[in-house]
């Protein structure tokens, strides 16, 4: 029987969170009844919860001015054409700090999109800040967080904070926003709760990006059914997007000081060789272990479960505002290492 675990088994004691259809109700009422288990259901009607926030969206419609992409972008969990349209808009507002580059294509043929955010043009020695979210493609409030932290470097820039001035100074931050573009826009279109990327696999469709990276590839918690929300994949890097993240990587990898990799949900810092849920090892052990990049974390966002991979629209600020001063009290420490 394959379920849809948001949050996985991995130690004794941890809460596993896990997403029931409503046909196995009363199998699963029956199996906690005679294990005497302790359960609390988180969401009663998921379904229900994502019609009622379709409804709540604004229309594609009227295409929105080009000031109103900025400053209404947090409003809502954008569409991939809008968060790209946003970066181009970033870049045409501080071209003096900030561009962008595409540095591969899906599988589905859409760009895969950094920004990179730094005092004047790149330059070849200076050190690297990587972050990347969006990999599995119903986290949304990913890839929003981590816009929005771009946000916040350029208006702290223009605005002459100390802080931010010093650090984009030190370092070069690049901001992927959507790794896993094919299922990101697969998420708005057709299955809000899809994971994976959008490469067919026989009857089956899509590889999990996580666990498509080659350290230690096919590990714990790596499926080898294609139909599975698990699924390594047929060998690693098979997916064009991991594939176009590692050589970046790899190329850039002498200058990338730290490697952030940002998911949903749980409100976690994890680094390596710590004990993690297995969700969320493999990319920054790879990171770590292959790229060799010494500070390479995972974050993960809120919440802790109450609302889950369905965090409402009304928490992308607040998360942006607590995820960014950590980013920065994390950038500031390691700017004393290098």
């Amino acid at each position: 029987m394959e379920l849809d675990f948001w949050r996985g088994p991995s130690y004794v004691d941890r809460p596993v969170d896990v997403m029931i259809p409503p046909q196995l109700n009363h199998t699963f009422d029956k199996i906690f009844e005679d294990k005497l288990l302790q359960r609390t259901v988180l969401i009663e009607d998921l379904e229900n919860d994502l019609i009622e926030d379709r409804a709540a969206r604004p229309s594609l419609k009227p295409k929105p001015q080009r000031q109103d992409i900025v400053e209404r972008h947090f409003d809502e969990y954008q569409r991939l054409p809008k968060i790209h349209s946003f970066l181009d808009t970033i870049v045409s507002k501080n071209t003096g700090i900030a561009s962008v580059e595409t540095i591969g294509t899906s599988y589905e043929g859409r760009p895969i999109k950094i920004i990179r955010i730094g005092d004047g043009n790149e330059k070849k020695n200076k050190p690297i800040i990587f972050i990347e979210s969006g990999i599995h493609a119903r986290e949304w409030i990913s890839p929003a967080t981590t816009q929005c932290f771009g946000q916040y470097l350029v208006q702290g820039y223009k605005a002459r904070n100390s802080d931010i001035t010093a650090l984009l100074q030190k370092f070069d931050f690049y901001i992927l926003p959507v790794l896993n573009p094919d299922g990101y826009e697969h998420t708005h279109t057709r299955d809000r709760m899809w994971r994976k990327t959008r490469k067919p696999y026989g009857n089956c469709m899509g590889a999990d990006p996580n666990r498509n990276f080659g350290y230690q590839w096919g590990g714990q918690g790596a499926s080898t059914n294609p139909c599975s929300e698990t699924y390594r994949g047929p060998s690693a890097f098979s997916e064009p997007e991991t594939k176009a993240v590692s050589d970046y990587v790899l190329r850039n990898k002498d200058r990338i000081k730290a490697y952030l990799a940002v998911h949903s949900y749980g409100q976690y810092f994890l680094y390596p060789w710590m004990r993690p849920p297995v969700e969320q090892m493999v990319r920054y052990y790879w990171a770590y272990g292959s790229a060799h990049i010494k500070y390479s974390y995972t974050v993960e966002l809120r919440d802790t479960g109450s609302y889950g991979f369905a965090l409402p629209k009304s928490h992308i600020r607040p998360v942006c505002e607590e995820t960014t001063v950590a980013f920065i009290a994390f950038a500031k420490e390691l700017a004393k290492e290098v």
